[in-house]
Formats: structure tokens, sequence, C-alpha cells
């Protein structure tokens, strides 16, 4: 999370620039329309339409996160919490000067997440602090995003990533290949390493045949 907090401040960064993990891959090209609504001239507010929890009780670490930095989001700008819309784990779009006036305005909770080595329950997400951000400050039309995960510890070879791709549709814009690493922490070099081997032999088959 600290790190998300950072990217802005890259120098020669461009003014509006996505981010994404090491997990996530792009599954079609891209142009400024997916990211900026025609009509309005507005940065999407980019959601998967469920409502951030509302309780930290029943709910895992990641939730009990979800919980506090939602809370946060209402308390700074009073935004109703049914409003307070979760993002999923994709491609995020920031434009650099919309970061900076979130950091100005949750400059606090800013501060004491860069300045935290680890993860915690009350580190500031920025995908989710920024999406609602919008839907708040400019009324942002929100849009759905569209991606598809799937666990390392399901890949089965390079005839496993077919299958995984052959399940892609039109409206997905992202491929995550993560989750599920819990249950694979004896094996997770091995699994990273035949993830890394069957994207490799998938994909120079992909372009040898397209």
């Amino acid at each position: 999370c600290s790190i998300e907090l950072q990217l802005h401040k890259i120098k020669g960064l461009a003014d509006c620039y996505l981010y994404l993990n090491d997990d996530v891959i792009f599954t079609k090209p891209f142009s400024l329309g997916d990211f900026i609504d025609k009509t309005s001239g507005l940065p999407y507010s980019f959601s998967n339409f469920q409502q951030a929890p509302v309780s930290p009780k029943g709910q895992e670490e990641w939730g009990v996160k979800l919980y506090n930095v939602g809370r946060m989001i209402q308390r700074k700008t009073k935004i109703k919490r049914k409003d307070i819309h979760l993002v999923g784990h994709h491609g995020h779009f920031f434009i650099k000067n919309i970061v900076v006036n979130i950091e100005s305005f949750f400059q606090k909770e800013f501060d004491e997440t860069t300045t935290t080595r680890w993860r915690s329950s009350r580190s500031l997400w920025l995908p989710f602090v920024y999406s609602n951000y919008l839907f708040w400050k400019f009324k942002s039309p929100r849009k759905r995003v569209h991606a598809l995960y799937h666990g390392l510890n399901n890949l089965s070879g390079p005839h496993g990533v077919k299958r995984i791709f052959e399940r892609l549709e039109k409206k997905h814009s992202w491929l995550c290949l993560n989750d599920l690493l819990d249950d694979q922490k004896e094996n997770f070099t091995e699994t990273v390493e035949q993830m890394k081997l069957s994207l490799d032999s998938f994909l120079l088959y992909k372009c040898m045949t397209d």
C-alpha cells in the first residue's frame, strides 16, 4: 500500500498513468476512452458495485481493512455508506493531479501508511480511496470492471494456461493469476516457476499460430 502512495512522485511520470501488479495481464488494447467518460469528460469511478463492509465482525483481515478504509472515507467526505463501493484486483488508471489532491485531503492517513513497513488493517488502499473520491468530489460516473481471476495453484502446464485464455470473454479487460496462494506456501516458488514456464510456452505458441 505504501508503494502505491508514492508512484505519482516518480520523476517524469505522465499526467495519467496505469498501475497494476505483476500478477495482472492486459487482455485487450486500451484507449483513453476506456478510462474517461466521453460525455462528461470525467474519469470513470471504477467499481465492482459491491458495498464496502459496514462492520468488521466476521471479516477476514482484508475485509477488516476495507471496513476501516471505508469508514475513513465516510468520516472525511460524509458520503453515504451505501455509496462506498469496492474495487477489484486489476489495473488502475490514475490522474496525477487528483492523486496529489487526495494526498492533501487524506494527509494524516497518507503519512501513517507510507511510514509503516508492513501493510496493516488500517493502511490506506489508494485504488479504493481514489474510486470513491472521484464519485464524491466530481460525481464521476461509475463503471464496472470485468476481470477474470484464476488461482496459481490451479495451473496445470501450458494446456491449463490455454484453457484459462479460452475462458476469457470480450467483456474481460484483465486477467489476474493470483489468489489461493495461502494454500501453496510450501510450494510457492515451484508454483510461480510453473506459471512462468506455462505462460512462456503458451504465449510463444499463440504468437506462432496467430
